[in-house]
């Protein structure tokens, strides 16, 4: 089990670019995520010692930084001075998100969506057009300014607003 919860996250480590290989497997690994009372690895201990928390702060703060500078108009959160992102959240068109996605998917840019359903009716209006219109866009500390400006154009294109 241990084995086959670390073939995604080892594909992607091996094959950064090759999406389509990774990809569905970390889908399904995230699919069947369960949690489960038991300790970290001895590898992810590891593997977490090895980081400098400061600095992958500050590449983040700049990423989303760079992020609202591109994308004002759909930023949920104007800046992160006050915390650590780990993303970009955004609104988008809710009866167009996942087409916006998925495009998005298919040139290796993988913005995360918490709430696909809520354990509410939909009565609960408000609730649902959050969950039904927000996405993450990655502020990971090894994207680059250029990494950044494909993904804001990349999302601009799909939502129609650019090339």
């Amino acid at each position: 089990a241990a084995l086959a919860r670390l073939a995604a996250p080892l594909a992607r480590f091996e094959h950064p670019a090759a999406n389509a290989l990774w990809h569905p497997m970390n889908q399904a690994r995230e699919a069947a995520h369960a949690i489960e009372p038991r300790a970290i690895s001895r590898l992810a201990r590891h593997l977490l010692a090895l980081a400098d928390p400061g600095a992958i702060a500050a590449r983040r703060r700049e990423n989303f930084a760079t992020l609202a500078g591109l994308l004002p108009d759909l930023a949920l959160i104007p800046d992160a001075a006050d915390f650590v992102p780990l993303g970009f959240p955004v609104r988008l068109p809710p009866a167009r998100r996942d087409a916006v996605l998925a495009r998005l998917h298919a040139q290796g840019f993988f913005p995360a969506v918490h709430w696909r359903s809520l354990p509410v009716g939909r009565d609960w209006a408000r609730e649902w057009a959050w969950a039904d219109s927000l996405a993450t866009l990655p502020c990971d500390p090894r994207a680059t300014p250029a990494d950044l400006r494909a993904l804001a154009a990349a999302l601009r294109a799909a939502l129609g607003d650019g090339p």
